[in-house]
């Protein structure tokens, strides 16, 4: 395994992880009633 390709999938790894969160936080916006 080339270091390279590790980091990318590392990389896209951490993107999804930022796009779920950001998901997450949304829905609780709106739960609460502030959006």
């Amino acid at each position: 395994m080339r270091p390279f390709v590790y980091r990318r999938y590392l990389d896209f790894s951490a993107i999804e992880a930022l796009r779920t969160m950001k998901q997450l936080i949304q829905q609780e916006v709106k739960r609460k009633g502030m959006a």
